[in-house]
């Protein structure tokens, strides 16, 4: 029993040793060697763009940060020089002015929070997707010899199984050359995305402004109410 096995064992090795199967899986390791360097560059010049993207939103958050800041104090310089304040009523304007404050900082972020949501719809939906399949189908080259021996009886159709390794190859590298085109169509979608985010951007500035300088003349106003001379009669 033991010398059929090692009988069977060296038919099945010299049948391999003397077949196409050993320059076959050479040719898969190779495309997979070629493309691989490939997809790192896809990966670096998509990982590029989305990092200049994300600086300039993090600029932006920051500059309307300032913006509101500034007219913050400002607002709350007039009010405290104002010449109807004086301590008493000091103390209520100040509960107001933080909750108009507050209201700003929800609108600030809130506008992170939605930004946060492009560039999560952006990871999950361009290029990522094909370049996570392209990645997966280029790993599975290197062990197509291998599936595909484990998969057919290649002692009795040694011919048919290397026709279906040829067919393999061919779709590796026809494959390879479709998605180029595709993924160089998913870096190129990066601009008018990269627009609609800026554009959503400028939107959330001028709102959030906007009403930040509402609020603040409120405050202004509410010194009337809360230290003209009626309330202090």
């Amino acid at each position: 029993m033991l010398r059929n096995l090692l009988l069977l064992g060296l038919l099945v090795g010299s049948s391999l040793a003397i077949s196409p199967f050993p320059e076959l899986q050479q040719q898969f390791a190779d495309h997979s060697r070629e493309v691989e360097p490939q997809l790192q560059e896809f990966r670096q010049e998509n990982n590029e763009v989305r990092l200049d993207l994300s600086h300039w939103i993090v600029r932006e958050i920051g500059n309307l940060t300032l913006e509101m800041r500034r007219i913050t104090d400002e607002t709350w310089t007039y009010i405290e020089n104002h010449e109807d304040v004086n301590e008493e009523c000091l103390v209520d304007l100040r509960d107001l002015f933080d909750y108009y404050v507050w209201i700003g900082e929800l609108d600030i972020m809130y506008c992170a929070e939605d930004m946060d949501y492009y560039m999560r719809y952006d990871a999950t939906y361009r290029f990522n997707p094909r370049i996570g399949f392209m990645q997966r189908e280029n790993s599975r080259a290197v062990y197509q010899t291998v599936q595909s021996l484990g998969r057919n009886q290649f002692l009795d159709n040694m011919g048919d199984t290397t026709s279906e390794l040829h067919e393999e190859l061919d779709y590796y590298r026809n494959l390879w050359d479709g998605y180029q085109g595709l993924l160089r169509d998913e870096l190129k979608a990066m601009e008018p995305f990269a627009e609609d985010v800026q554009n959503e951007m400028y939107s959330w500035q001028t709102y959030a402004i906007d009403w930040h300088h509402i609020f603040m003349n409120w405050a202004i106003e509410d010194i009337e109410y809360y230290c003209g001379d009626w309330n202090k009669a």
